[in-house]
């Protein structure tokens, strides 16, 4: 995947949306556009980030026995 044209937020604004940080695992699907139904898992190297709208988040929790890599 090309990161080429990341776009970069200041880290306050990033500390006041936690609901649109990424974790390690997490599954993101796009949800708008031409795209849409895209999915990709958030790997170490992708981290810190966040989300806007057009993308939903899955965060499963550390007592899931779902493999996120199937999900």
């Amino acid at each position: 995947m090309s990161l080429a044209k990341e776009k970069h937020i200041p880290y306050e604004f990033n500390n006041k949306l936690k609901n649109s940080q990424l974790a390690i695992g997490d599954i993101l699907i796009n949800i708008v556009g031409a795209s849409a139904g895209r999915s990709a898992k958030v790997l170490k190297e992708h981290v810190p980030a966040n989300i806007n709208q057009a993308v939903a988040k899955i965060s499963l929790s550390s007592d899931s026995n779902i493999n996120n890599t199937y999900l």
